[in-house]
């Protein structure tokens, strides 16, 4: 009897030992991406039954990506930094009691981040020393320098992305331009020589157009206030944007610089 005991424990050991070892062990996940590779940040290669798995890609420019799970699409989501602009895209899933492959496929569409931009949504912005350099993203219209002796020679043509887009209308929306005075000043100090900035923003579905004009701006960056720091934001996203273009790089150098 206590024989036939010992041999029941024993076996009963036995299992436990088996199920630690196979029956909580890791599954493996396979990628097979194609072009699309170079694009994961991160890319698991194995997870336990049950856990959440998380792989994240690079914001690609025009398009999106497409992410399958044995052939079953997985949604995303556009995680943020600390500034608040798009870091990259994140895509989760259950691992199944099963090894995996992950595919993935490019696509084009209107909607991206999440936001449906509307049609009609437009703005352009005048900044710089004394308001020298303009965009407006309904025409493309590009000047680096209004003040040069032939402006034809500093002004191009550049129409931003819907991904960009997309983000400006994202710190536009933050930011509710309709709450702004028409006269502003979006920075504490003073400073010679000082810029102009003027916004004019239409945020689309048959919205009026809203212009904030900044005369007089100090060339310091410490914001007036929490209306001063998201005006800034657009600020600085549409220049980053625009001057990182080929466009604008393929532009002469300044004629004229401010002392």
């Amino acid at each position: 009897m206590r024989k036939n005991a010992k041999i029941l424990i024993f076996a009963a050991l036995v299992l436990l030992a088996v199920f630690a070892l196979f029956g909580c062990s890791a599954r493996t996940i396979k990628y097979d991406l194609g072009q699309l590779k170079d694009d994961f940040v991160t890319t698991p290669r194995s997870a336990k039954v049950g856990e959440v798995v998380k792989i994240k890609t690079n914001i690609i420019f025009d398009a999106g990506i497409h992410v399958y799970v044995d052939g079953e699409e997985i949604k995303n989501t556009a995680v943020k930094d600390d500034t608040g602009h798009y870091k990259y895209w994140e895509y989760s899933f259950t691992m199944p009691d099963k090894n995996v492959t992950i595919t993935a496929k490019p696509y084009v569409e209107e909607e991206v981040y999440g936001l449906c931009v509307p049609e009609d949504f437009t703005f352009s912005l005048v900044w710089g020393c004394g308001g020298d350099s303009y965009y407006d993203s309904k025409t493309g219209t590009l000047v680096k320098q209004n003040c040069a002796t032939n402006v034809k020679d500093f002004t191009t043509v550049f129409y931003m992305s819907d991904l960009q887009k997309a983000e400006i209308y994202d710190l536009i929306c933050d930011m509710q331009p309709e709450t702004y005075p028409d006269s502003f000043d979006p920075l504490i100090g003073a400073s010679a020589p000082s810029r102009t900035i003027i916004l004019t923003v239409k945020t689309g579905n048959d919205s009026a157009a809203k212009t904030i004009t900044c005369k007089d701006v100090t060339l310091g960056n410490e914001p007036n206030g929490k209306m001063g720091e998201k005006f800034m934001k657009v600020h600085d996203k549409i220049v980053k944007i625009v001057t990182s273009s080929n466009e604008w790089r393929s532009l002469p150098e300044y004629e004229f610089f401010y002392d």
